[in-house]
């Protein structure tokens, strides 16, 4: 059979038919494997990552409502606490269903457990703060019972003509004492769980059965021995309801401490192991995308070699575009699952590719989001323990005052022990008042938005220099500064505040052989380093470890008042001022603390 041009042509044309038939085919079949990968991740990824972002987001919540509970004892925040947990459990049955892995799986399991220890352990730190609130309320009552009773049976049993008055006078007036020591001991017990306070209700007790036994032994009448087996009676009773408000108390602070460490663990989890997973299942997905992109630009392009150059030229333009979304889709994951909540994808093709990169740029955002808003309860936490310390501080100026009151005008009701208590009562409560003022500084430090402008150093050095001046002159100590100190750009009620404690440190512990302090300046191309010296007793070096850590005191600074954060105080400032505080011991004694500013603010 002759083989005619038109049949050679009609032939070609077949094959050309045929091979862009199986190449269109081959092409579609991967296309479509695309596609499915890419709807298979919009139908389970997004609301995976949508499910665990909300989980996170509401564990937090649960603990301020708790903490919140336990603070204030208003029922509207076991309300929220509810309704936060209803969520979490929404959302974590929702992830539950979504899981396809194993590890996502068991990662599903492991919170579910979780779930389940956090609302039985809320649960029991509800019943032991309604407990505590209630033990609390029933001691205040029986002490305020136990206060009448003592001013009414006891004192005005105290009769001049009978035998021994002064004694009993005292007795009667060392047992109220004594009971209030139990009484303030046991409140304070509840605010702060201190160990000593425990010593000290244990001494208070003791002493009020010792001068209970006195009293007893002064010689009474049967109205008052009547008196006093009642007030015995009150006593051992107010007692008891005050332990239970201790255990109680301990019970309570104990399950609350397991409670944080259960929160440290599922949010280590969230953000060590569940978080990886998700972008390496994220990743996987793209790199299935491009494997499926590939294999179709391979196969069209070397089929269509034989056949057309244009149409090979056409595939190249259809699948390049893919390719390009494709490899953004990649980068825009790998930029994700670096915390790069800012970049966007944004391909050219308007297909199926663009609606994945929109919700990669939508999770971007809610990512955001919800570390704005696990921010915000990071806020409120340190919000509430601003309002804690700032709250002390009143009760504390109330105990102050109070005892100097008492020191004032029931003095010459006490013996020498009496007036060495009574002072050293005045001097703990005037401790306390700077603690709490010294801890609110403290937070200041690191809370407070810095006011930054140009800062003449001479005058900060005046303010501070005007504020020792008299203890400096009375002591006989040297003031050295440079004559000519740099304007700097800083915060000039914070670097008045980092020399003041500074100076004031070297006056505290410099010791009886302190006779020098000197200021000093120098710089390099980043930082401005002030230092402050003094030959005073100084430190050693291996005493210098810790010593700018909050509440850390060496064994030299005993007897000295003070309250273990001036240090800590200087270290936050510096920090904030992108520079660092250190200190060295001087050669012949004393020693050295060195400040860094940084010459970028």
């Amino acid at each position: 059979m002759r083989m005619t041009i038109a049949k050679k042509l009609w032939l070609s044309f077949g094959i050309l038919i045929l091979v862009l038939g199986v190449s269109g085919s081959i092409s579609y079949l991967q296309i479509q494997k695309l596609n499915q990968a890419l709807r298979e991740f919009l139908s389970v990824q997004e609301p995976l990552e949508e499910a665990l972002l909300e989980m996170e987001v509401n564990i937090g919540e649960t603990a301020i409502s708790i903490f919140a509970f336990v603070r204030d004892g208003n029922r509207i925040h076991i309300e929220n606490l509810h309704q936060f947990q209803e969520i979490f459990e929404a959302f974590l049955s929702n992830f539950n269903a979504l899981a396809t892995t194993a590890s996502e799986k068991k990662f599903g399991r492991r919170t579910k457990l979780f779930f389940s220890k956090h609302q039985a352990s809320s649960r029991q730190i509800i019943t032991l703060a309604d407990a505590r609130n209630h033990e609390q309320k029933k001691f205040t009552q029986l002490a305020d019972q136990m206060n009448i009773m003592i001013d009414q049976s006891l004192s005005s049993q105290v009769d001049e003509s009978a035998s021994n008055p002064s004694i009993k006078r005292e007795a009667a007036l060392f047992m109220k004492v004594s009971f209030h020591r139990i009484f303030s001991a046991i409140e304070s017990y509840v605010i702060q769980q201190e160990p000593t306070l425990k010593t000290e209700i244990s001494d208070a007790k003791g002493g009020f059965v010792k001068w209970k036994n006195i009293y007893a032994e002064s010689g009474l009448s049967p109205s008052a021995k009547a008196s006093l087996n009642q007030l015995g009676r009150q006593y051992v009773q107010t007692s008891a309801a005050g332990e239970e408000v201790v255990r109680i108390t301990d019970r309570l602070r104990h399950e609350i401490e397991e409670f944080e460490k259960a929160l440290l663990r599922i949010r280590r989890i969230l953000n060590e192991d569940i978080q990886p997973l998700i972008r390496k299942d994220t990743e996987k997905t793209a790199q299935t995308a491009i494997h499926h992109g590939a294999v179709a630009l391979s196969v069209t392009l070397g089929m269509a070699v034989f056949v057309l150059v244009a149409v090979g030229l056409t595939t190249w333009i259809t699948t390049r575009g893919i390719i390009r979304s494709v490899r953004q889709l990649k980068e825009g994951s790998e930029a994700f699952g670096q915390g790069n909540l800012d970049h966007r994808i944004e391909p050219a093709a308007d297909d199926e590719l663009k609606d994945v990169a929109a919700a990669f740029n939508e999770m971007a955002e809610k990512r955001k989001t919800a570390e704005r808003q696990v921010q915000a309860s990071a806020d409120k936490i340190k919000l509430f323990s601003y309002s804690i310390s700032h709250d002390l501080k009143s009760p504390a100026i109330g105990i102050h005052g109070l005892a100097m009151l008492l020191q004032k005008q029931s003095e010459h009701l006490l013996d020498d022990k009496g007036k060495r208590t009574c002072s050293q009562i005045v001097k703990t409560s005037a401790l306390i008042e700077e603690l709490v003022t010294t801890i609110n500084t403290y937070i200041s430090s690191r809370e407070a938005p810095l006011s930054l402008e140009m800062v003449p150093m001479d005058g900060v050095l005046e303010v501070i220099g005007d504020e020792v001046s008299e203890r400096l002159r009375s002591a006989g100590i040297k003031w050295h500064q440079p004559e000519d100190l740099p304007n700097i750009r800083a915060d000039r009620l914070s670097m008045i505040r980092v020399i003041r404690n500074l100076v004031d440190n070297a006056l505290k512990y410099g010791g009886k052989g302190l006779s020098r302090i000197a200021i000093a300046h120098e710089e390099n191309k980043t930082h401005h380093i002030f230092s402050v010296s003094d030959d005073g007793a100084g430190l050693k070096k291996e005493d210098l470890e810790g010593i700018f850590d909050a509440f850390k005191r060496k064994k030299s600074a005993r007897g000295i008042q003070g309250t273990g954060l001036g240090l800590a105080i200087v270290k936050e400032i510096m920090a904030r001022h992108g520079g660092e505080v250190w200190a060295e011991p001087g050669v012949d004694g004393g020693i050295t603390f060195y400040l860094s500013v940084s010459k970028g603010l």
